[in-house]
């Protein structure tokens, strides 16, 4: 069964805070969308008026969910620093959460408590226990634990996170090559059929290398048009991500720092190398540029543009409550 909810007990507030950052960051470098949940910070000692709380916000949960997200909770159950109450009474909160949650298949890590007793920690693992939760002692609340527990939360949601992921590659190779067409046909459009009449055919430029000046404006004013076009709609619908939009476009443009010297480069090296074949010597350099630019710029986008950002946008969560 695929876990799509995790609750965090035990520890301190920072540390179940840490662990919660920790265990998202990997499930979202693995293709899972993460969706965190405030902490719980009402502590009052009225136990009935928090089950009944709780269960009305569990409720919410359940029925608005995003079936291809995990949620990830801390001191849900427990809370922090509260008075437990007698045993029966937390139980049955747990098993009505328990069964609450069920739809989510939850898990429950408890994470080690710094000066805790083992009768107290026996006491809170055994009530966890008794609602019947798939439940995690952790050994410790560091990164080598948590990646443990990570793993086999990412094992569980495997299948539906490659099967996303390849469709998030497929959808982002179908924006290229339709960012791809805009770039070769503008520029091709621009160099052949106004630049080569409007400049000397011999006019020269330098930048990173001396190129003809037609070949120069043709590849710039393209790849600007298709870098637009990339990353707007990438953006919405590849990764969904709800990202500032400004900061975004900015880390877009920053790839293009080392690249768009590669390519005023590579393009006309490619195209003095291939005066044989005429005018299929620009074609051949500027398409096989573009496939590099292609498979760099996909890696780029996911893990640095939209990096913890991925679905998250409404589009993602209106699509997983459709699911």
């Amino acid at each position: 069964m695929k876990t799509r909810l995790v609750i965090i007990e035990g520890a301190s507030r920072d540390e179940r805070s840490a662990a919660a950052e920790y265990i998202a960051n990997r499930l979202q470098q693995n293709g899972i969308g993460v969706v965190r949940l405030e902490s719980e910070t009402d502590l009052s000692a009225d136990w009935a008026e928090r089950s009944e709380r709780l269960a009305d916000k569990w409720r919410n949960i359940v029925n608005g969910s995003d079936k291809t997200a995990v949620y990830i909770a801390d001191g849900a159950l427990l809370g922090d620093g509260a008075e437990l109450p007698q045993d029966d009474v937390l139980v049955k909160f747990l098993r009505q959460t328990a069964q609450i949650t069920a739809p989510l298949c939850p898990a429950v890590i408890y994470l080690p408590t710094a000066g805790e007793s083992d009768d107290v920690k026996r006491r809170k693992t055994d009530l966890l226990g008794k609602a019947e939760w798939d439940l995690t002692v952790a050994e410790s609340s560091d990164n080598d634990a948590m990646s443990k527990i990570a793993a086999q939360i990412v094992k569980r949601n495997g299948a539906s996170a490659v099967k996303k992921e390849i469709w998030r590659a497929v959808k982002f190779t179908l924006f290229s090559i339709s960012a791809g067409v805009i770039q070769l046909v503008s520029s091709l459009l621009l160099k052949l059929l106004i630049l080569d009449y409007v400049i000397d055919p011999d006019a020269q430029i330098i930048f990173i290398t001396q190129q003809p000046a037609n070949t120069f404006i043709a590849d710039t004013v393209g790849l600007a048009l298709s870098v637009l076009w990339n990353f707007t709609f990438n953006r919405k619908f590849t990764f969904k991500a709800a990202s500032n939009v400004p900061l975004a476009m900015l880390l877009a443009f920053l790839f293009y720092v080392p690249f768009f010297p590669f390519q005023t480069w590579y393009v006309p090296m490619v195209e003095h190398n291939l005066t044989n074949l005429g005018k299929w010597g620009y074609i051949i350099g500027l398409g096989t540029c573009m496939i590099i630019n292609f498979v760099l710029e996909f890696l780029w986008q996911q893990f640095v543009v939209f990096r913890g950002k991925v679905d998250t946008n409404e589009r993602a969560h209106a699509d997983g409550k459709r699911k």
